[in-house]
């Protein structure tokens, strides 16, 4: 007959759901709330060891070696309340809605805290919802925010779609440097597909949209301008 085995390794999945419905409860009843933050003249209650362990920049700036870490109340600055207060919320509950109205507050203020999961979702929204009406700002987004498969998956849809964005009021706004950059990949679709593309009429299609965009900039950055026109080769 064998024998019972000493060892049991006992695994509950539900438990981790569990412990953040008593968390929310607590934190909803007002229970063992050690911390409170303050963005834009408002406050978000919570737990400081719930925020910590959910926030890369929140664990550095409660660590012990902060004069923050002593304090009950730390204010911050360059963020806006809601999607931070989305994002305390997800700290309890792992759930979040990400929409086109919201998406880029929650992206900017999830990169600020250092909630990856959280950024990852919103550049995985806004890469499924890439359109040429949007393209130039996500791409910028991603750039400034240092989200590299989102601005890859962003510049790839631009250089398809480049001959149709070129045309919408966002392209101007995109910054000269990271122009720069697109103009030089080899797949910049520059002319409309129903046109036969010779080296002639694309160099020429390109060299017209990069002087439309030098004389809207025309008196911001010259020396930059100056290397922008020299991704055209003249016909």
């Amino acid at each position: 007959e064998a024998s019972a085995s000493p060892f049991f390794d006992f695994k509950d999945k539900r438990f981790p759901s569990q412990l953040l419905q008593g968390l929310s409860k607590q934190r909803e009843h007002g229970i063992g709330l050690d911390l409170t933050i303050r963005v834009e003249e408002r406050t978000i209650t919570a737990h400081r060891n719930i925020v910590m362990a959910s926030s890369t920049y929140f664990d550095a700036l409660l660590g012990p070696n902060m004069k923050e870490g002593k304090e009950s109340s730390v204010e911050l600055q360059g963020i806006k309340y809601a999607p931070l207060n989305q994002l305390i919320d997800f700290m309890y509950s792992a759930d979040i809605a990400i929409t086109s109205e919201n998406v880029q507050d929650i992206l900017e203020t999830a990169n600020f805290v250092g909630m990856i999961s959280i950024c990852g979702a919103c550049c995985r929204f806004l890469a499924q919802h890439l359109d040429v009406s949007n393209c130039a700002d996500i791409l910028q987004l991603a750039s400034a925010l240092d989200q590299d498969h989102l601005k890859g998956d962003a510049s790839d849809f631009f250089c398809t779609h480049f001959f149709e964005i070129q045309g919408n009021e966002g392209f101007m706004s995109i910054d000269i440097t990271l122009l720069t950059g697109l103009l030089a990949e080899d797949n910049l679709r520059v002319i409309d597909g129903t046109v036969q593309p010779t080296m002639e009429n694309v160099e020429t299609a390109l060299l017209n949209i990069v002087m439309n965009y030098i004389n809207f900039h025309m008196y911001d950055e010259p020396h930059r301008l100056a290397a922008l026109l020299e991704t055209v080769r003249l016909p």
